[in-house]
């Protein structure tokens, strides 16, 4: 059986039971700055509301509806994806800072962060609407991301993406190394 801490018992036997198997994940650490252009601006904001928490559950949403959609088995139900969001609810909410970026009067994008462990922070579930893509809202959220952790006693920061997606590439090319697959 998966064992995810913060993640409820009965939910990780329902995964099993849905037949969920995770992906490879490719990780990159940031040891120094951001490399490559800085983002342009963007309208970046710190989930502080129930009305920000349920702009961040319509976006997840999307997120586990495109990936469902690439993948050969739907394992992201409504029912999961209400799930994933009450224990993430649950979870660290003062350490993992949850941001979303907006364009206008919608939130379009999301990424989080935390300052970790002995000096290693995380940026983590980066995800953007297919409409907003190639804006650089994206690299906005990173930029942000890994400011946040570090502000928060990060020095080095950890990253990482499905093994055959493309934004793996991307945080290569923003300075991110490659340290391992899990």
């Amino acid at each position: 059986m998966i064992t995810v801490p913060y993640v409820d018992e009965v939910f990780q036997a329902q995964l099993v039971e849905a037949d969920y198997c995770p992906e490879p994940v490719w990780h990159g650490l940031l040891k120094g700055p951001l490399l490559g252009a800085a983002p342009p601006e963007c309208d970046i904001r710190r989930i502080e509301s129930e009305a920000d928490w349920a702009h961040f559950d319509r976006l997840v949403r999307a997120d586990h509806v495109e990936t469902d959609e690439r993948t050969v088995r739907a394992v992201f139900t409504e029912e999961v994806t209400a799930q994933m969001q009450a224990s993430r609810r649950m979870g660290r909410r003062d350490e993992v800072h949850v941001f979303l970026a907006w364009d206008e009067d919608e939130p379009v994008a999301f990424c989080s962060s935390g300052p970790g462990v002995d000096g290693t922070g995380m940026v983590e579930d980066l995800f953007t609407l297919p409409s907003h893509r190639n804006r650089g809202i994206a690299r906005g959220l990173i930029h942000h991301s890994v400011a946040d952790a570090r502000a928060r006693g990060a020095v080095d920061v950890l990253i990482g993406a499905l093994h055959d997606d493309t934004p793996k590439n991307a945080y290569a090319a923003t300075g991110f190394e490659t340290t391992c697959l899990t």
